[in-house]
């Protein structure tokens, strides 16, 4: 399994049209085959910044998601403030 973090930050006037659009994306994701867990969280701290957690079941999942919402990012991405930042992670405890 692919596990991610990906954390962005929004011009200061964007904010509603990043909900907007990782709304779009959110639901697309969660009705793509091979998704384990996506979801998108606002700092309430940093209103401007917004982190994901996804799980994918394997990189061609993963990549047709990408295919899929690309369209909807490129779009989206003229309201970014600085490059995303995506982390790699890997869990822990691993289920028996």
């Amino acid at each position: 399994m692919l596990s991610f973090m990906l954390s962005i930050k929004v011009k200061e006037d964007c904010e509603q049209r990043a909900l907007e659009s990782l709304a779009e994306i959110d639901r697309k994701a969660n009705t793509h085959q091979g998704v384990r867990t996506f979801m998108w969280f606002q700092h309430i701290d940093e209103p401007l910044r917004f982190t994901l957690i996804e799980q994918w079941q394997d990189q061609d999942a993963l990549d047709r998601h990408i295919a899929k919402v690309i369209d909807v990012w490129n779009t989206f991405e003229p309201c970014l403030d600085q490059e995303p930042v995506s982390t790699k992670l890997y869990k822990l405890i691993q289920d028996n």
